[in-house]
């Protein structure tokens, strides 16, 4: 059900699933009244070192065009489609003048932060960043560099730069050091846990468990960090990628693809990221304007996150792959694989 260049690793499309899930959830709670669930947004930052990890294990022995290509068409298509869904929403609701609306669209395509620093597809901020790993990764590969290094010492150096001009700015983020923060030394987390892996780390089930045990307990005690704050990775950084070295762990110990949902749910995550907001307002609206309110907090959680997760498959199963099968016959010559 994935696009993949070797066996697919379970344990970490079970995590891609709880990943977009936790998100789902985190959206539809701030929706409604009464429900608190910021740790939902530690979602994204297990995306992202997740997505380290990936790059690193699946472009070490590509050429850049090659590289760039895969990124590209994995990426843009399908959130380019849902972007233009939102772009049509913006213009019913009226959320601005066409101008205004229209050229935060194009930008949103571009993935280039601006304005409020969030694109028309809000969600879409999280691509700025992916983006701009495979920027410095993409030309990581150009120069021939060693990618460990390399991406260490770049990662490293621009958060750096993002901190100093952060520290004479009153520490308000612009659109230019949105790209600096150190949220990005998440991807860096997954590069190493890539190299680690590649070289054979072995951990027994008990040490996993531990890990795994530890990640919650961060989880429960750590701070809540919104999507601009520089302390955000001391939150969450730490729990994700302990995360993601325990289900590695138990990659050896566990059966992960006999849980099926799971699985579906992983292979459909980046579907089901970029269309929930989209059923979540959709929900909000017709409960609102034709249930009149009717849906209480519960039933109305539960029907925005089933909702989401179903749309997220539908469009998983249907846009999502032709775009891949489209794009990848265009541009690599190959389809999409299935396992």
């Amino acid at each position: 059900m994935v696009m993949v260049n070797k066996p697919m690793i379970d344990g970490i499309q079970i995590l891609r699933g709880l990943a977009a899930f936790l998100v789902i959830v985190r959206h539809g709670t701030k929706e409604i009244d009464g429900f608190n669930f910021e740790v939902g947004q530690f979602g994204v930052d297990l995306f992202f070192v997740i997505s380290g990890f990936v790059i690193y294990l699946t472009s070490r022995n590509v050429d850049w065009r090659t590289f760039a290509k895969k990124r590209l068409v994995r990426i843009v298509p399908l959130y380019w489609l849902v972007s233009s869904i939102a772009l049509m929403g913006a213009v019913l609701l009226a959320k601005g003048t066409m101008n205004e609306v229209f050229y935060e669209f194009v930008l949103s395509l571009l993935f280039i932060p601006h304005g409020d620093l969030f694109p028309i597809l809000y969600v879409g901020w999280t691509l700025n960043y992916e983006m701009w790993f495979y920027l410095i990764f993409g030309a990581l590969i150009f120069f021939n560099a060693n990618l460990l290094n390399g991406a260490s010492i770049t990662i490293f150096a621009l958060v750096m730069l993002g901190l100093i001009l952060l520290l004479f700015n009153d520490w308000e983020v612009t659109p230019f050091t949105v790209p600096l923060l150190p949220i990005t030394l998440e991807f860096l987390a997954g590069v190493w846990i890539a190299y680690f892996y590649i070289n054979g780390f072995n951990f027994s089930k008990a040490f996993c468990v531990f890990l795994l045990s530890v990640a919650l307990i961060w989880l429960w005690f750590a701070p809540n960090a919104s999507a601009y704050t520089i302390w955000r990775p001391m939150a969450w950084a730490l729990p994700a990628a302990l995360i993601v070295v325990s289900f590695l762990g138990l990659e050896k110990h566990v059966s992960f693809r006999k849980l099926t949902v799971l699985m579906l749910l992983g292979n459909a995550s980046y579907a089901t990221y970029l269309i929930h907001p989209l059923i979540i307002r959709f929900t909000i609206i017709a409960n609102e304007k034709v249930l009149d309110g009717k849906l209480d907090a519960w039933p109305l959680l539960i029907v925005l996150v089933l909702g989401s997760i179903l749309a997220g498959l539908a469009f998983h199963l249907t846009f999502e792959r032709f775009l891949i099968n489209f794009f990848n016959g265009l541009f690599l010559n190959k389809k999409l694989k299935t396992c």
